[in-house]
């Protein structure tokens, strides 16, 4: 983030607490034009770009004064990075913000800088893709297709753990965005989000229905929206892990704050 100079109105206005809905008309802006900064791209040549959905699919709140907004970024209709821009506000007026950035497609993408732009985000192996086992195959409609999905996804239950208290994350029932993509084998697809604290996603559920030796098979894939360690049971088993993370720059997965600014300053970047 490029620093501004503040005017002394700009000043005094940043000690000046602002209310709730006051923030969100700032910064749900703010973090759309975050994330349209990033250029993702699959190939070296740059010429297979990624399309960042025109609307973030979650904008989010949670009880700890975060807020946050999820984008997409999609390839031939189908999910390849999935990312969260958001923040935290204190009642001076400072705003803390952050970024994550989370691979969900099988391939890497391109480098690409991350957060302040003194890091670099390459994610070296693509997300892990499974089969839902003995799940029904997927209806012939998208309205049956999708009553199968919320039933499915309510098979898997995660847990987080944070300072030695854990605690079950809450799935939304609608899923947060819904595909498919022919060129990739995707009859249907959608992700749901298994929330805390309010509506913060922290780990994420894609369901797919593909098609396996011209038969369509329901398959899933599980990611993290959140640094802290994290597991999910499908069915009261265990089924994926993931440990504290969010640092290395080759995982599927990174995370981490930019400059701690102000609203005052947020409003003005947003307004540019």
């Amino acid at each position: 983030m490029n620093a501004v100079l503040l005017t002394l109105g700009f000043a005094v206005l940043s000690q000046t607490p602002v209310a709730e809905g006051e923030a969100k008309q700032i910064l749900y802006p703010y973090y759309a034009k975050q994330a349209a900064e990033y250029e993702l791209f699959l190939d070296e040549q740059r010429k297979q770009r990624l399309e960042l959905a025109a609307q973030p699919v979650l904008v989010w709140t949670n009880a700890d004064g975060f807020l946050g907004s999820v984008f997409v970024w999609t390839i031939q209709g189908r999910p390849q990075v999935i990312g969260c821009v958001g923040s935290r506000q204190t009642e001076a007026g400072d705003c803390l913000p952050f970024r994550e950035l989370h691979l969900l497609g099988q391939a890497p993408v391109q480098a690409v800088e991350f957060g302040d732009g003194k890091r670099t985000w390459q994610p070296r192996k693509g997300i892990e893709i499974a089969i839902v086992e003995g799940a029904p195959p997927p209806a012939d409609s998208e309205r049956r297709r999708l009553t199968q999905m919320r039933n499915l996804a309510r098979e898997f239950t995660g847990w987080m753990e944070q300072d030695g208290d854990v605690t079950e994350l809450r799935l939304l029932p609608q899923p947060i965005f819904r595909y498919k993509s022919r060129e990739q084998g995707v009859q249907d697809g959608a992700i749901f989000a298994l929330v805390w604290k309010g509506t913060d996603p922290d780990i994420l559920l894609m369901l797919e229905s593909r098609d396996v030796a011209g038969k369509p098979q329901w398959q899933y894939s599980l990611a993290r929206l959140n640094w802290r360690e994290m597991w999910v049971k499908r069915n009261e088993k265990e089924i994926w892990r993931r440990m504290k993370s969010g640092l290395a720059a080759d995982a599927p997965y990174i995370s981490g704050g930019t400059p701690k600014t102000t609203l005052a300053v947020i409003r003005q970047v947003a307004e540019e």
